[in-house]
């Protein structure tokens, strides 16, 4: 039931809070406590929070100016008071005058709490004026409370990106399909219409966190030209409720069915929930007649996405972004750079003519003998060691280095001249994880070719299976064939097969995933099939790529029906799976090893799956004495020390051993000298016998014979 009470003005102090204060017998007729919400309806509707006026004796409700006007009622006229319930406001669109306050966290923070009808008049503060604004439409209807969720706009207003496709990095191949299927069509609608067909209005944007999926959904919009922009996050579900979502994504619908090219942009669109990813389908139906409205989505993972939301005439252009290559990164780091001061060591020659690199203090080009020569940035340097760094981790790695660049400018005892050079970009990487390497240890080896002896054979083999298709994959694409996906190393313990995996992947630029054999399985169902899947989820994210298991005997052997758990023959079917499987392993190289060939599971042996099986046999004479001049090229030798007898003493020794016995014989001239200087011959001789005496102990007890257990007496 209304109730009647008479119109005063609320003192200055309490003015602008959106508070209407009434006396405590009104307040006990319309059962509102502080706190509620009341209506004022004179010639006018306005709604304002509940304040409790102790001293009034008589019906009285106490009003600020703009809630006066509000409700068409002056001090002293009569005016109707009923209690109301006014939901969240979702969105709030404001007339033109509210585009003078460039500052909408200002906006909800000044009005947060107010409550507000359609008609209402706002005023706020800006740059020591004053602001008015009418309230021109919210959603849902009917009274509205301003929360930290809801968002403003400007009836007509123009709210433009100002991110275009020359502020995103590399994406050279995604730029260029949604120049042409998206940007072009939206300019010019007449080159679908002659043909009586609709362009391609919903485009969905998916990769992997931090790869700059919502920057390139920026700049699509901003390259499009499209004004009345509206933003919904996915993610903001949990913290604002489904309404509030809903509210959004209704009123951004019907905002941009307006005049115009509009866009709508859902941010992981993947978090919605089910729930909302309907609503969004029915929404992007209704857009059936506007070929105007652009809406552009992003999800991290595309499995969560519903898949009646991708069919056509909805989000129905996908676009992948991965994680970039080596070119793709210096072009991010190119644009990252562009304000950066950088240091001279960054700066190139390059020939506009033939695009060859020359010194930087080159006018000719060497090659082409052209003139036009052009200083220009490379981060060629910076973008080797960032494999698997996104657009995400290389903004962090910029802002380290230029940190690091302040830091020691401030060391020198310099206020100014900050310049960044490689050494704060090296610094930098240390408190940069990769993205991509997140979850799984990835790591770019150091041992090249160099450091393994002997082995040629072994070595040109590898070279030709991992190094050539992920360096020059060209090569095979010209003849028609496709690289090996696959390697298996078999051979003694300790012959260099996990340093040939190492090897295979530094000479080749990639990263390196190491995965022993037992460590991926579980006890629990489904646990070490899901680990093998992320193995080579995370090696794709990071490719080229190679993936190492070790011990793979532990992880695939031959599959028996007379085994009495199944968890291993489900790990080979996922690995055969992944091998082989529909999604194509592209920039991924499996190496394995083991000690053990004949107890793999066979399936895993066909081409197609490990293609080559490659023995690395123990070293020979010359391969041992290489291995030695390796692990002592270091080491301060005596000149007594002939590396030739002691390769002809090591006969049957692994690289392993030779390894062990360089060790032991630099730690015997240390124990008989702290401050020796020297290894001489007789170290070597003794560390020998040393190693003999323990290799003939361990196989004496590996020969003895087992107790037998006694039973319960």
């Amino acid at each position: 039931m209304p109730v009647s009470a008479r119109v005063g003005l609320l003192p200055p102090d309490l003015s602008g809070r959106g508070i209407a204060r009434v006396d405590r017998w009104t307040a006990k007729r319309l059962r509102v406590e502080p706190g509620d919400y009341v209506e004022i309806v004179g010639r006018g509707r306005a709604v304002a929070a509940v304040l409790l006026n102790s001293l009034a004796r008589s019906p009285l409700v106490e009003l600020d100016k703009v809630t006066l006007s509000n409700a068409g009622v002056k001090p002293g006229d009569l005016a109707e008071l009923r209690p109301v319930r006014p939901s969240n406001a979702a969105v709030v669109v404001l007339s033109r005058e509210a585009s003078r306050l460039r500052d909408s966290k200002l906006l909800k923070r000044k009005l947060r709490g107010h409550a507000l009808v359609e008609g209402n008049r706002i005023r706020l503060p800006s740059g020591g004026g004053t602001v008015e604004a009418t309230v021109v439409s919210t959603f849902p209807k009917g009274p509205v409370v301003i929360t930290p969720a809801t968002e403003f706009s400007v009836e007509g207003g123009d709210r433009r990106v100002r991110v275009t496709f020359g502020d995103v990095g590399g994406l050279d191949q995604q730029k260029r399909d949604l120049l042409e299927r998206i940007v072009a069509p939206l300019r010019d609608g007449s080159l679908y219409g002659r043909f009586g067909v609709s362009p391609p209005r919903g485009v969905l944007i998916h990769g992997p966190p931090g790869c700059g999926k919502t920057l390139l959904a920026r700049a699509l919009i901003g390259e499009a030209g499209a004004g009345v922009f509206f933003e919904i996050r996915g993610s903001d579900l949990v913290r604002e409720g489904g309404r509030e979502i809903e509210g959004k994504l209704r009123a951004a619908f019907e905002a941009a069915s307006g005049g115009g090219l509009r866009a709508i942009l859902v941010d992981d669109v993947d978090r919605l929930g089910d729930e909302m990813c309907s609503l969004l389908s029915s929404l992007l139906d209704d857009l059936s007649g506007e070929d105007r409205v652009l809406v552009v989505a992003t999800a991290t993972d595309l499995s969560r996405v519903p898949r009646y939301l991708t069919r056509a005439g909805r989000l129905d252009f996908i676009v992948e972004i991965g994680v970039p290559g080596m070119a793709e990164r210096e072009d991010m780091l190119r644009v990252l750079t562009r304000r950066m001061p950088l240091s001279d060591e960054f700066a190139v020659a390059r020939c506009k003519s033939c695009g060859s690199i020359l010194d930087r203090r080159a006018k000719v080009c060497d090659r082409c003998g052209s003139s036009d020569v052009a200083v220009e940035r490379s981060l060629a340097r910076v973008a080797r060691l960032t494999q698997g760094f996104v657009g995400a981790d290389l903004a962090a790695l910029c802002r380290e280095a230029l940190a690091e660049a302040v830091s020691r400018t401030l060391r020198e005892g310099k206020s100014s001249g900050v310049v960044v050079e490689m050494r704060d970009f090296e610094r930098a990487l240390k408190r940069v994880e990769p993205s991509a390497a997140r979850g799984i240890t990835t790591e770019t080896p150091k041992v090249g070719w160099s450091d393994i002896g002997g082995l040629k054979d072994v070595i040109q083999k590898l070279r030709e299976i991992v190094e050539l298709p992920l360096k020059d994959p060209e090569v095979f694409e010209k003849l028609g064939i496709s690289p090996p996906r696959g390697i298996l190393l078999y051979g003694p313990p300790g012959c260099g097969k996990t340093l040939l995996a190492k090897a295979a992947a530094k000479e080749s630029g990639a990263s390196f995933i190491s995965v022993k054999g037992p460590e991926l399985l579980s006890k629990w169902v489904g646990e070490s099939e899901k680990a093998v899947r992320e193995v080579f989820r995370k090696a794709r994210q990071a490719a080229p790529c190679v993936v190492f298991f070790d011990e793979i005997d532990a992880l695939a052997p031959r599959r028996s029906l007379s085994e009495s758990s199944r968890v291993t023959e489900r790990v080979v079917a996922q690995l055969l799976t992944e091998l082989d499987g529909i999604e194509e392993l592209k920039g991924v190289v499996v190496i394995a090893a083991t000690n053990r060939p004949d107890l793999i599971d066979p399936a895993l042996l066909r081409p197609g799956r490990f293609d080559r099986v490659v023995y690395v046999p123990p070293p020979n004479r010359e391969a041992r004495l290489e291995i030695l001049r390796i692990h002592t090229r270091n080491m301060p030798l005596a000149g007594d020390v002939d590396l030739g007898v002691i390769a002809d003493r090591t006969e049957g020794c692994t690289g392993a051993d030779l390894r062990a016995i360089c060790l032991e014989a630099g730690l015997i001239a240390l124990r008989e000298d702290r401050n020796a200087s020297r290894v001489a011959m007789r170290h070597f001789l003794a560390a020998m016998e040393e190693f003999n005496s323990a290799r003939a102990l361990s196989m004496a007890f590996r020969s003895r014979p087992r107790p037998t257990p006694r039973g319960p007496s």
